[in-house]
């Protein structure tokens, strides 16, 4: 899992890595359980979000993660929310963009309108 992560995060083809795993027994969640995936999630770049069993299994994953998700459904939920989010933030922005170029550009047309 340790290598995964650190091929992932020298990729460069994903923003955001997911571990998710259903529930399961404490030896099939064990492997979510090591220190060394707890530091390989720690040195991750990307940002990490943990979905591991169900809402009442913690590993050592989800304290390590960016993000802890009661589920593997619930973290496909919260990506694409934070998602919608970033998209709209960036549209709200481009237009604010936009009326601040237009109203630069009447200015200047102003004052060039003025001069002799």
């Amino acid at each position: 899992m340790e290598a995964a992560i650190a091929a992932l995060n020298a990729s460069g083809l994903v923003d955001v890595i997911v571990l998710a795993r259903g529930g399961g027994s404490l030896e099939d969640l064990a492997a979510f359980n090591s220190e060394r995936v707890a530091r390989a999630i720690a040195a991750s770049n990307l940002p990490v979000v943990s979905a591991i069993g169900h809402e009442t299994d913690f590993t050592i994953a989800d304290f390590a993660a960016d993000l802890r998700a009661p589920t593997p459904s619930a973290a496909a939920e919260l990506i694409t929310e934070a998602q919608h989010k970033i998209a709209e933030r960036l549209a709200n922005q481009a237009h604010r963009l936009e009326r601040a170029a237009s109203f630069q550009f009447l200015q200047a047309r102003q004052r060039l309108t003025r001069l002799p």
